[in-house]
């Protein structure tokens, strides 16, 4: 189910709303997350249910390296003079709970083998894509068996 972001109704909503987006963040709760906060504090701020404490705020600074000034006022540059500072991982749609998962199948799988790390990174990599299509534990098995004969 698709849910249409509700309109912001206050300027320091809608910027913050602009700054998660120009940080690469389609969603809020990775947003959220990266930022160490819940996902409906978050909601609250970015539509203008509630004003946002000093500290709060200051995330955005020292995390993202959003200018306070532009945050405030709107004046200004989004980001202070250091620029946007990058989030942890490129992607940040990743769902850690499959990425888990595929991790812990192919180090369980592979535990006795002699593959480089590449081969199993790559692995991971087939194993959470498998994992985020919704595809069943069978043909990861197979997969990892014919890994084991190679």
């Amino acid at each position: 189910m698709i849910h249409k972001a509700a309109k912001p109704k206050t300027e320091l909503a809608m910027r913050l709303r602009e700054a998660r987006l120009a940080l690469g963040f389609g969603q809020r709760k990775q947003f959220a997350l990266y930022l160490g906060v819940y996902p409906g504090t978050l909601g609250k701020y970015e539509i203008g249910l509630s004003e946002p404490q000093a500290s709060f705020l200051a995330l955005y600074k020292t995390i993202c390296g959003i200018s306070l000034d532009w945050l405030l006022t709107g004046e200004g540059s989004m980001f202070d003079k250091s620029g946007p500072k990058s989030p942890p991982l490129a992607e940040p749609d990743i769902n850690i709970a499959h990425l888990q998962k595929a991790v812990h199948i192919v180090e369980k799988a592979l535990a006795d083998s002699q593959h480089a790390s590449g081969k199993k990174a790559k692995l991971i990599k087939l194993v959470y894509a498998m994992l985020k299509a919704g595809k069943g534990t069978e043909p990861i098995g197979r997969l990892i068996d014919i890994l084991r004969a190679d």
